[in-house]
């Protein structure tokens, strides 16, 4: 292998320096903005296009080409805050977490502390959240479904269930699940307004399901069960909810709980 020349590490640091200048937003366009000293990178002009105007393109399209990604991974939170904002905070998420993967699926993966630790709005986390949620579901490895053991000496009652990688819960307060799913039916680039909250908070449980996603709404005891099989065996879980329900006055006919049971097998919840 042949020893890299002397001069490739300062061109590469200068390059980057150069590529990572965030692009100009003070005139209400995303502009390219090149920072002092670009000269330096001896970037050779073309037939009719000044050296400069080459950089900028090459800049230009460089973020917008991050942007679209956040934007297309967070889909809701970009309609929310509408397309503007949203690429402004981030821009300045994507000065402070540059890209550092061969793949730039990745990219978001700091964007929902980052919104956080800017104090943004409520509903604006939890919008993130679904969006951050919905992605890791779609990318989650495949699985294979867990199938009840046929050994009759295995007491079903003792057994503990591993959750499948392809589902995750999301908690919300505004309707904004619902929201996400229609926004196909509202394309654009502006922000939509914020749904009146919830009366009470809701569960949702996000899968994945072939090429896609599907989405289910819970009644909260059978989230509730839900969570408790994923931390304790079923005999435990169902003592656990039974004692929760009449702790809150609310009895839960056993049919319920078991055709519940039945649900998460047939939607394949847990993994062999």
């Amino acid at each position: 292998m042949k020893k890299a020349p002397a001069w490739l590490e300062a061109f590469q640091k200068e390059w980057s320096r150069v590529l990572r200048t965030p692009l100009e937003t003070a005139h209400g366009q995303l502009q390219a903005q090149l920072p002092d000293g670009w000269s330096r990178l001896g970037i050779v002009p073309r037939v009719q296009r000044a050296a400069q105007a080459g950089l900028e393109d090459y800049q230009r399209q460089y973020w917008f080409r991050l942007l679209t990604i956040l934007q297309q991974d967070f889909p809701l939170t970009a309609r929310l805050l509408g397309c503007w904002q949203f690429n402004q905070l981030a821009l300045n998420y994507l000065v402070e977490f540059a890209p550092r993967d061969h793949d730039l699926q990745g990219i978001g993966r700091h964007f929902v502390n980052f919104l956080c630790d800017r104090h943004e709005p409520l509903f604006v986390l939890q919008a993130a959240w679904i969006d951050a949620t919905r992605s890791a579901v779609f990318l989650a490895p495949a699985v294979q479904a867990w199938t009840a053991p046929r050994d009759p000496a295995q007491d079903p009652a003792t057994l503990r269930l591993k959750p499948a990688a392809d589902w995750r819960f999301v908690q919300e307060s505004w309707p904004l699940v619902d929201l996400c799913l229609r926004l196909q039916d509202n394309p654009g680039e502006e922000a939509v307004p914020c749904p009146r909250p919830l009366a009470q908070p809701q569960t949702w449980l996000i899968q994945r399901e072939g090429l896609g996603l599907v989405h289910r709404l819970l009644a909260a005891p059978q989230a509730r069960l839900y969570q408790l099989l994923m931390e304790h065996a079923v005999q435990d879980a169902l003592m656990r909810l039974e004692a929760e329900s009449l702790s809150q006055n609310r009895a839960l006919a056993p049919d319920l709980v078991q055709q519940w049971m039945a649900q998460s097998v047939t939607w394949r919840l847990w993994s062999a």
